[in-house]
């Protein structure tokens, strides 16, 4: 159905139209006089083609441009949502399944009455370019979400969903009925009937060790229909069996069972591949989820972090018993103007002014330096950070801290943010101050209740070197009130951890650095940033910086750095679990510089802990919006129950516009009313 055509020209027609008058006047002046080669018909017919030519261009000139509104019949949206999860493989025969009978049925039976999407699922949306099981977790609330957001609701007829109904992360399908407005049927995949099954549900361990220490292993085993069964627990340490156990008989249909066992830990340096599981029973059907690997980092040495007081305090006591809590820490306290400790990671200075010669023997160790500010500091030690002023050392404020959300250094614990009100306040002696260009604030000031932009706390680096600032005293208070609160010291003592971890990566003169995290989640990306720095030590980004990863000592990905700002950034995806060497290298003028390192990607197995199909809960969910759920071999009674919804056809209406240039036939209408005009004259022996 169309409407009414409407022209729109690109300039006013009071202008078109005095175009034509002066096109009427030289048609006139050219063909009003007699001539002896015309007739009055001739003269007459040559003017209107003159005149007519004319109008043409004129009109093409005014660029006109036509519209007109047109109404249109569309089909609702049936919208497919397909599990591409890890769980879905124990669920089907073929390895390369990829729905495709499904899809072939519903386009041949549906595609008349419906516009089908098809999209893919698991942990997030994914496009559907090839189906590739994948995914470490599977979110049902990402499905429901995405078709409500991407579709009107008029244009959204039903949901169908092809899964095993196995949800890992985010909200149960029964508890999503008020979250989608259409119906939503769903296909599922595998037996729901319970078979034998060993897992291990979860496993917890040390991350490092040192050398000769012993690792401690703590895990959750999960058993199904194995009555009877004595369940063997091995561990391997770099596929050397170095403990074994036989458990209890199951005497459940269902058990969980807690497990712990301290294993021998490493002789040498280095990263050390341990491997828990349970020797699968007979019985079994799935043994996928028997083994679960963890990596453990392996340490020879203790960091040393030296404290540098001009008198004793209770910051002291708090810093001393939280590192001693934290065994890869030892510690040394200087007091009074003692000798600055040798031959240390981390450096604090607390409330403590320093000599040049001092100085200089800081600058000299490289050590990333904790300043924690009182009257007796000097500000521009944390100059190239923060600029900072105060009004001597009987006049100081009680301020509290407000926690910014965009500290990158290290993850802070939500705790921090929500409980910053309450923390008792530190005593600042540097009352006016503001943030240098790099550096990191983790909290500003707030004074009375009313936040201001002062940096309290904050990172960043003095000399190539990392640094931290804490602008005033009293963070034992903070420890005592952590205790308090939690009846722990965890989340204090984690802060101060991540704070010093930070402090102690010191890359000595190192031109190309490398910045991540160790281990990584399987199914997550991995960021690496890195910075490249010219024979001045000032940041480059002109160098391309090149990034090898290697398998069995072979160079197996390529990739290659991205410029950001003053350094480089790197997302690699699809590692699946594993150690991975790599080796990053750029060349600055004729020096080539590399980098060395290993990833970690530790295996994240949720998806094959419930090995049973679940149908209840779709179940639900179809019950409560108008839908179907039903076993694979139901699939027709979908489709039947789809073509039967009541028909939701919408009328769209939309403008068309072109320009009448784009219309051919208007150029050969010009061209034959020049070209007659000129073969009429020609025949008429005026040329």
């Amino acid at each position: 159905m169309t409407g009414l055509l409407v022209i729109h020209f690109a300039y006013p027609t009071w202008g078109l139209l005095l175009a034509l008058i002066i096109a009427a006047a030289f048609t006139w002046m050219t063909y009003q006089p007699k001539s002896p080669y015309f007739s009055t018909a001739k003269r007459l017919s040559l003017a209107a083609l003159r005149f007519f030519s004319l109008l043409l261009v004129c009109l093409l000139i005014w660029q006109p441009q036509w519209e007109r509104r047109v109404q249109e019949v569309q089909k609702p949206v049936l919208t497919v949502a397909l599990d591409l999860s890890k769980s879905m493989t124990l669920h089907l025969d073929d390895s390369t399944y990829s729905y495709s009978n499904e899809l072939k049925q519903l386009q041949s039976e549906l595609s008349n009455q419906y516009d089908i999407d098809v999209f893919g699922f698991h942990e997030q949306i994914v496009d559907i370019d090839s189906v590739a099981f994948t995914g470490s977790e599977t979110d049902f609330s990402t499905v429901t979400r995405y078709a409500s957001k991407r579709y009107l609701r008029d244009h959204l007829a039903a949901l169908l969903v092809l899964t095993d109904g196995i949800p890992t992360t985010g909200l149960r399908p029964e508890a999503l009925g008020t979250s989608i407005d259409v119906p939503v049927f769903s296909l599922i995949y595998g037996d729901t009937i319970p078979k034998p099954d060993a897992a291990i549900e979860r496993v917890v361990h040390n991350s490092f060790v040192y050398v000769g220490n012993q690792v401690e292993v703590q895990a959750e085993f999960s058993f199904m229909e194995l009555e009877g069964h004595e369940p063997v627990i091995r561990i391997l340490r770099n596929n050397e069996e170095v403990y074994r156990e036989t458990l209890p008989t199951i005497s459940q249909r269902r058990s969980l069972l807690p497990f712990s066992a301290v294993v021998p830990g490493a002789k040498s340096e280095g990263l050390i591949a341990y491997e828990i599981m349970i020797e699968p029973a007979d019985a079994e059907a799935y043994a996928t989820n028997n083994v679960r690997t963890f990596y453990v980092d392996a340490m020879r040495n203790k960091k040393r972090i030296g404290i540098v007081a001009s008198a004793p305090h209770p910051d002291i006591g708090a810093l001393r018993s939280s590192l001693a809590s934290l065994e890869h820490y030892e510690v040394e306290v200087a007091i009074g103007g003692g000798a600055i400790p040798e031959n240390i990671d981390v450096l604090v200075l607390h409330n403590a002014r320093l000599s040049r010669e001092q100085q200089n023997l800081i600058t000299n160790q490289k050590v990333g330096v904790l300043h924690i500010l009182g009257p007796s500091s000097n500000p521009e030690s944390v100059a190239d950070l923060f600029s900072l002023a105060g009004s001597g050392a009987n006049n100081f404020e009680r301020v509290r801290p407000v926690f910014r959300s965009g500290f990158s250094t290290y993850k802070m614990d939500p705790w921090w943010q929500s409980a910053a009100n309450d923390l008792p306040p530190l005593q600042t002696f540097f009352s006016r101050g503001s943030a240098i260009s790099g550096s990191d604030i983790l909290a500003s000031a707030s004074i009375e209740g009313v936040a201001t932009d002062r940096p309290l706390i904050g990172t960043g680096t003095v000399n190539q070197l990392p640094a931290m600032m804490i602008n005033g005293l009293g963070i034992w208070q903070w420890r005592l009130k952590v205790f308090t609160e939690l009846e722990s010291h965890r989340v204090f003592d984690n802060w101060l951890s991540a704070s010093f971890r930070f402090l102690s990566t010191v890359q000595r003169d190192e031109r190309l650095q490398l910045f991540h995290a160790q281990r990584h989640r399987e199914g997550q990306a991995i960021r690496i940033d890195a910075r490249v720095y010219n024979a001045s030590f000032e940041p480059i980004t002109s160098e391309e910086v090149a990034f090898t990863i290697f398998e069995d000592d072979a160079p197996a990905y390529t990739y290659s750095f991205i410029p950001q700002n003053d350094q480089y950034a790197l997302d690699i995806k699809g590692l699946s679990a594993g150690t991975y060497p790599y080796r990053a290298e750029t060349t600055v003028g004729s020096e080539t510089f590399t980098a060395k390192g290993t990833l970690i990607v530790e295996a994240y197995q949720s998806e094959f802990i419930n090995t049973t199909s679940q149908i209840s809960g779709l179940r639900v969910l179809a019950n409560e919006t108008g839908g179907m759920a039903q076993h694979e071999t139901g699939f027709s009674s979908i489709l039947d129950a789809l073509a039967g919804l009541p028909n939701k056809k919408i009328l769209k209406e939309r403008i068309k516009r072109a320009p009448l240039i784009d219309f051919w036939w208007l150029l050969l209408l010009l061209m034959s009313s020049l070209t007659a005009e000129w073969y009429i004259r020609r025949k008429s022996g005026s040329y």
